[in-house]
């Protein structure tokens, strides 16, 4: 479409604007904003995310989705403490899953133990029980892992192991000796023995096997995969292990009616945990979840300036106007405009290699003033913004700032003028 078939309206609107950014000469280049591409980046505003959820009810597995427009999330697992006055603590493991939005996870909060009873995991067995003394000395029985599943597995993803019951027996007339719990953590501590026999306390689980039973006049049992032993019942009760990884060993009367503590149960940590070891806190195991935004997506912005000769600068799309030559005194008229990368501002050339910068643009020399061989007919700034060529019509390159200069076709034979330059990126 031509400008003698535009609606007079139009035509007049834009002589309007051409006046008022100061084009009497003819439009001689164009620049794209924000760098040498047809478009532009811009940060999207941060996506909100639901506030951080506390998982606390060991009686029953929760199942949950993960959220719109999460892509992480931190979650700080602690399982539950070993019953008895000297439990062992619970395992703590924290670590950060990328996950999928809308995929589900499954939660279970391991329980503290309590005399006699194990702790339980999301309403399953965990811990193993305390054993139950003749004299109503009664053990404590292991805390219940705290459990973790996502992305789908069939097998817990995360553990936080529970501690090992406290055993309790007798020591004198009147008076009982608390034998602690082993706490729970990447490996599980073992029980306290007895003071007659070192081989009293339940073991605490590793990594790879659940821990053994202690052994005394009787012995506990051994933790079975990812359940705490019992602890013996005998005149001295001896602590449950603690529950899962896997279960930490039930302590036993070593025979001076003294029963061992319970065994603490192991952690399962996967790569790249922040923390796996033993809780700092008491009683019973929870499960705090922080969702964590994934990236704004980058926002496509397009817009260009036109030059005219005059140096009159016109801005489109999302570009800036940000200053111009025009209506002011020339020596030489404007043949080219190149854009600062952070589509912010820009210089302007003129033939005679003077260079005018604007906005985020800053002047780095010029071949103004300067005598050239053949007239500068174009520009291109650096990736970094802090530099820039020129290029005349006989291919003299001129570098400027950051610009390093790389050869070119000046003093070379050429069948017709150099028109421009570009820079690759």
């Amino acid at each position: 479409m031509t400008e003698s078939s535009w609606p007079k309206s139009r035509v007049v609107s834009v002589r309007r604007k051409l006046f008022r950014m100061g084009a009497i000469g003819v439009v001689t280049a164009l620049a794209v904003a924000g760098s040498a591409l047809s478009t532009g980046t811009a940060s999207a505003a941060p996506r909100s995310v639901p506030s951080p959820v506390t998982y606390s009810d060991s009686s029953t597995t929760v199942t949950a989705a993960v959220p719109t427009g999460v892509c992480d999330v931190n979650f700080n697992v602690t399982g539950g403490q070993g019953g008895g006055t000297e439990g062992g603590l619970g395992g703590e493991v924290e670590v950060t899953l990328a996950v999928t939005a809308g995929e589900s996870y499954k939660v279970a909060v391991g329980g503290a133990g309590a005399t006699l009873t194990a702790g339980q995991s999301g309403g399953a067995a965990s811990g193993g029980v305390g054993g139950s003394g003749d004299t109503g000395n009664d053990a404590g029985g292991g805390g219940g892992a705290s459990v973790v599943t996502a992305n789908g597995a069939l097998t817990p993803t995360i553990v936080a192991a529970g501690g090992g019951g406290s055993g309790l027996g007798d020591s004198g007339p009147g008076s009982s000796l608390v034998t602690a719990g082993g706490s729970g953590g990447a490996t599980g501590g073992t029980g306290t023995p007895g003071p007659g026999d070192p081989a009293s306390g339940g073991g605490g689980a590793t990594a790879s096997a659940p821990g053994a039973a202690g052994t005394g006049a009787g012995s506990g049992s051994a933790g079975v995969g990812m359940v705490g032993g019992a602890g013996e019942t005998l005149v001295g009760a001896s602590g449950g292990g603690g529950g899962v990884l896997f279960g930490g060993g039930g302590g036993a009367d070593e025979g001076s009616f003294h029963g061992g503590g319970g065994g603490g149960g192991s952690n399962l940590a996967p790569s790249g945990a922040t923390f796996d070891g033993t809780a700092s806190t008491s009683g019973s195991g929870s499960v705090v979840a922080t969702f964590i935004a994934c990236p704004a997506p980058p926002v496509t912005t397009q817009g260009y300036w036109e030059v005219a000769s005059d140096g009159g600068v016109f801005s489109f799309g999302s570009a800036t106007y940000e200053g111009s030559m025009g209506n002011k005194t020339l020596n030489a008229p404007v043949v080219g405009i190149a854009a600062t990368p952070d589509g912010k501002g820009y210089w302007e050339v003129a033939s005679d290699g003077g260079v005018f910068s604007f906005g985020s643009a800053t002047y780095e020399g010029s071949m103004g003033n300067k005598v050239l061989a053949k007239p500068v007919v174009g520009m291109a700034a650096t990736p970094d913004g802090k530099g820039y060529w020129e290029v005349a019509s006989d291919g003299g390159v001129f570098s400027f700032g950051s610009a390093t200069y790389e050869g070119s076709m000046g003093n070379k034979t050429l069948n017709a003028p150099v028109a421009g330059m570009a820079v690759p990126g």
